[in-house]
């Protein structure tokens, strides 16, 4: 590719791009004609510019919003893990106290039934005679 036809092809990217016509070959050297060519393209380059600023402000407005629903999520799940962990540990503390209790129980029960075989009572005959009253 030649240096013509490369600088043609980058002009004409230039063209495309910006859609501002150089100036014409008979005006190659008018100085006005390149002042008003670049004047065009300055302030097209300017709308451009606060087109992509109001652009870039639109993003971080929208980042913003997106930044304070994620932190009020966080925090309201933070607050609901919290109170379930806190019932969690309720719970826990809870069922040690029962398992504590049935423990006592048990050693009662086991006390008694040793007290009861010492006397010579049959526990189990007693407590099969219970049992038909407890389901009626």
């Amino acid at each position: 590719m030649s240096v013509s036809s490369r600088e043609a092809s980058s002009a004409d990217r230039f063209r495309v791009r910006y859609k501002h016509e150089l100036p014409p070959a008979s005006k190659k050297n008018d100085d006005a004609a390149w002042k008003q060519y670049l004047h065009k393209t300055q302030r097209s380059l300017q709308q451009k510019m606060i087109e992509m600023q109001r652009l870039a402000q639109e993003q971080n407005e929208e980042i913003e919003k997106v930044n304070r629903e994620r932190k009020y999520h966080q925090q309201t799940t933070a607050y609901e893990l919290n109170a379930l962990s806190q019932e969690w540990r309720q719970l826990c503390v809870k069922n040690m106290e029962i398992q504590s209790a049935c423990a006592v129980l048990e050693t009662q029960i086991d006390l008694l039934k040793r007290e009861a075989s010492e006397r010579g009572w049959n526990l189990e005959e007693k407590l099969e005679s219970v049992k038909p009253l407890q389901s009626q």
